[in-house]
């Protein structure tokens, strides 16, 4: 029996195939050119589009021509961070010499459709160690890792985030409404890092973003370390080797 083909699954994947490959710098195809290119009378394409747009797989840019949209970006770099890639074995590399540094663990999280997934953690031999119990909480708003992903992803990653998770009230500064999140987010972004001392005050723990060349978010970087063994001089220490190690890992992307 012949293989039978979704008509507009198939449509839908040609016009991403376009928006991916022919317009791989981003300038964007207009609605009238793409329907030309696709074949795709511009009333149906226009309407494959708006979907494609909410599923995020598209976008508008400024001049409201179409663009390949946030997800396909998703998916692109955790292509790159794929396990086993070189990419990865480098980050891991940056990585395994910061713990040597600091003296502590630390992790690398991305941000997979409103989830924060740790791609990395290195654990440091130290002879008093932390429960990752304690930091591995579902909810990405407890840890300083989500935070400073929701801080630097784009509008549509924080929407999808809202959806999943809802506003983090008691877990994040009683935030409950779209006015604080955002003013919670732009601190983060105007520091340019993330710090939190769990509730009992017995650990410290630190986050900056790992951006790309054109600054859109790659990840996340934490470190964190009993309380005892940071004070402000170690803190300090701990954020700007952390963010000399972020921009080794901009550099290799």
């Amino acid at each position: 029996m012949a293989d039978t083909l979704v008509n507009s699954v198939k449509k839908a994947l040609g016009i991403l195939d376009i928006l991916t490959f022919d317009d791989y710098r981003k300038k964007g195809i207009g609605l009238f050119d793409l329907s030309r290119k696709t074949g795709i009378k511009p009333n149906t394409l226009h309407n494959l589009l708006k979907t494609m747009v909410v599923c995020g797989y598209v976008s508008q840019n400024e001049e409201s021509k179409y663009v390949s949209g946030p997800k396909c970006s998703s998916i692109g770099m955790m292509n790159r961070l794929a396990s086993g890639s070189p990419l990865l074995a480098k980050i891991e590399d940056l990585m395994k010499n910061l713990s040597e540094k600091l003296k502590e663990s630390v992790v690398f999280t991305i941000l997979a459709e409103g989830n924060r997934v740790t791609l990395i953690r290195v654990e440091h031999d130290n002879p008093i160690k932390i429960d990752t119990s304690l930091l591995e909480d579902d909810h990405i708003f407890d840890k300083v890792t989500g935070r400073i992903l929701a801080a630097y992803s784009d509008d549509y990653n924080q929407k999808r985030i809202i959806e999943l998770r809802g506003f983090p009230g008691e877990q994040w500064n009683g935030i409950t409404d779209w006015d604080a999140f955002n003013s919670a987010l732009k601190e983060i972004r105007q520091k340019g890092y993330s710090e939190r001392s769990e509730a009992d005050g017995s650990v410290i723990s630190i986050a900056v973003p790992v951006l790309e060349k054109e600054e859109k978010l790659v990840g996340a970087l934490g470190s964190y370390a009993p309380a005892f063994r940071c004070n402000e001089q170690k803190q300090a220490f701990m954020l700007d080797e952390m963010q000399r190690v972020a921009e080794s890992i901009k550099k290799v992307l």
